[in-house]
């Protein structure tokens, strides 16, 4: 399982280097006076499939602050309220862009032969940088990933990162997933309800929602994602239709590249 999973890793790591070393390469001159002369640039729309999370920061940044509409792209956000129904709406060219966790059921398409690309990095847990934890009611006794054993753990879906990382911290302390009842719930909205309604034990859950949990008062942080392991929890991925027309592929990476930077 640890080769297949590095294998995994380097085969995400790889993707990655090649788009953006690609857009690199292929970087348009600027005009006359450094500024980006989008009237040179054939008009395009394109929608992009994600969450309202804390990670999808720069694409927000990129259309509020008009970052691809200097490169001519008139963007426009498709809210989902799971990881996979992106992938699957990507894949299936019913939007331009995915920005969504990396699942399994993501490697289960490509192997499957689905043509879907990673272009780019959207998000990872890091110490210091978690996005993700692990939360209980706030009347809950449990305060530790060791009692969680015989208790329900609610997740968006089975084969999701929220899967995975679930997993990964049982591992880490003594336990796996046989020892806990996953609940998939199907969307975070989902989780959050199941939270405060005590229906479930625990769940995992990311910012901005993290937060807001926080403030209504109904839950508590037991373990932070970033401070028990690493993981590329997500990117950003075109769709056959999209990645087929590398000039304005390009255009977008410019853009989220430098709304990325000003994040």
């Amino acid at each position: 399982m640890k080769k297949r999973a590095s294998l995994l890793a380097l085969t995400t790591v790889l993707l990655l280097s090649t788009a953006l070393a690609g857009c690199g390469s292929k970087e348009t001159a600027p005009a006359a006076g450094g500024e980006t002369n989008s009237a040179q640039k054939e008009a395009v729309a394109l929608d992009i499939g994600m969450l309202k999370l804390a990670s999808s920061a720069p694409l927000f940044i990129g259309i509020e602050k008009g970052f691809f509409k200097e490169q001519n792209i008139d963007v426009k956000a498709k809210w989902f309220e799971a990881a996979q129904p992106i992938a699957v709406a990507t894949a299936g060219n019913n939007v331009d862009v995915g920005a969504t966790g990396i699942t399994a059921s993501l490697y289960n398409m490509v192997a499957a032969g689905q043509k879907l690309l990673i272009v780019a990095d959207k998000g990872r847990e890091q110490k210091g940088y978690s996005s993700t934890a692990l939360m209980v009611h706030k009347d809950s006794p449990i305060a530790s990933i060791e009692e969680l054993k015989g208790k329900k753990v609610g997740i968006t879906q089975t084969g999701s990162t929220y899967h995975y990382m679930v997993g990964r911290m049982l591992e880490k302390h003594g336990l796996t997933l046989k020892d806990i009842q996953l609940v998939p719930l199907n969307s975070i909205p989902g989780l959050m309800d199941s939270l405060k309604s005590k229906q479930v034990d625990a769940v995992m859950m990311n910012e901005p929602n993290l937060t807001a949990v926080l403030k209504e008062g109904y839950g508590k942080v037991v373990a932070q994602v970033g401070d028990e392991m690493e993981y590329q929890t997500s990117g950003v991925f075109f769709s056959p239709k999209m990645a087929a027309d590398k000039e304005v592929a390009v255009r977008f990476l410019q853009a989220y590249a430098k709304s990325t930077r000003y994040y």
